[in-house]
């Protein structure tokens, strides 16, 4: 049996709850290789650099869900949460979901 390649993002969903208390679901993305390079610039000397490319990681992984709901998570991760410990998190979804198939 030949193993079958595909560039198809993976992808993995999760339950998330606003501080509002409203529930929702969403489907986080594996990042392709062109925007893991664009965002791999990051000056760990620059936190508002740092913090502004996770923003921007947080913004593509969840970008098959609705955009207000994106701001909004990423608002809250960054005003309540942590979005670089959010964002690592979501990716290793990804992984985990590979690992069960």
């Amino acid at each position: 049996m030949s193993k079958v390649f595909s560039a198809k993002r993976k992808t993995a969903e999760f339950n998330y709850e606003f501080l509002d208390g409203i529930k929702t679901t969403l489907t986080v993305r594996s990042l392709s290789t062109k925007e893991q390079i664009k965002n791999s610039d990051i000056d760990v000397n620059d936190g508002e650099s740092i913090v502004k490319k996770f923003k921007e990681l947080v913004k593509i992984q969840l970008g098959n869900n609705d955009e207000k709901l994106v701001k909004k998570v990423i608002d809250e991760q960054f005003e309540d949460g942590d979005i670089i410990v959010f964002s690592n998190e979501i990716a290793s979804l990804i992984v985990e979901e590979k690992e069960k198939k």
